[in-house]
């Protein structure tokens, strides 16, 4: 595409009927994905925090299994952490960063302790060291 043409498509050429065209998809798009993101949120939410599922089969059942981990004990929100830390130990960045989050989440609720720090001034102590090498 030259140059003259990347101009001419350029959204301030277009005509004002273009543009409300444009602008009208895109915040109908908008609003599709902004519903479908709180719709995932919203079942990603019960199945952690609200529902009974169990793994009682399956390869995923069946590798635990061997490891000694009875997985049909655990809950949804169980079974995420452990697969998000098992990515994390794995070195997978993704699974990592989300623990993360979710811990620095839970630890804006939590009372901060106060730490108290007593700072020493050693800037003399390589001198007082040695000059007690000298005297004995």
């Amino acid at each position: 595409m030259a140059k003259e043409d990347i101009v001419k498509y350029q959204f301030g050429n277009l005509t004002a009927d273009k543009q409300q065209e444009i602008t009208s998809k895109g915040g109908i798009a908008s609003g599709k994905a902004r519903r479908e993101k709180a719709s995932l949120k919203k079942s990603i939410k019960w199945l952690l925090e609200e529902s009974d599922i169990r793994i009682t089969k399956g390869p995923i059942y069946e590798e635990y299994l061997k490891q000694g981990i009875d997985i049909s004990k655990l809950t949804p929100a169980q079974l995420a952490t452990i697969g998000l830390w098992a990515g994390a130990v794995a070195s997978k960045q993704e699974n990592y960063k989300t623990l993360m989050e979710a811990n620095e989440e839970k630890a804006e609720h939590a009372e901060t302790p106060e730490v108290n720090i007593n700072i020493i001034d050693n800037s003399n102590l390589e001198k007082v060291l040695y000059e007690e090498d000298k005297e004995e």
